[in-house]
């Protein structure tokens, strides 16, 4: 009898749905705000390897939580720590990533910002 209450149930519930991904921490796009702006203040006092450090653990961040304005960002800013540094060549691959993300997403301004690295026009206000 329990058997059969158990299948009549599971059959009038409908097709089970699929597993969902985790939602994401509550806070993280803030939390890598903050992050990220402890890495641009960074910057702009010329610490690029502690920045650069910051920098590659929001990335992965970043990438995982879909946000893609922080994306770019995070991928600007990882960008200008190593021109900073004159490591020219992963400065030339994250601007060239940078402004495909801009352009994917559409944005004028970020694809801009993406083709000078040299200084951060906006903080340099």
């Amino acid at each position: 009898m329990r058997l059969l209450l158990i299948v009549i149930l599971a059959l009038g519930a409908g097709p089970i749905p699929p597993p969902q991904p985790p939602p994401a921490a509550p806070g993280a796009p803030e939390a890598i705000r903050v992050r990220l702006d402890e890495a641009k203040a960074l910057l702009d006092r010329h610490a690029n390897p502690e920045a650069l450090k910051i920098l590659q653990g929001l990335l992965l961040l970043a990438e995982a939580d879909d946000h893609e304005a922080l994306l770019f960002e995070t991928v600007y800013q990882t960008a200008r720590a190593y021109f900073q540094l004159t490591e020219y060549a992963p400065a030339l691959q994250y601007s060239e990533r940078a402004l495909g993300l801009s352009r994917a997403q559409g944005s004028r301004a970020f694809e801009v910002r993406s083709c000078d690295v040299e200084e951060d026009h906006e903080t340099s206000k």
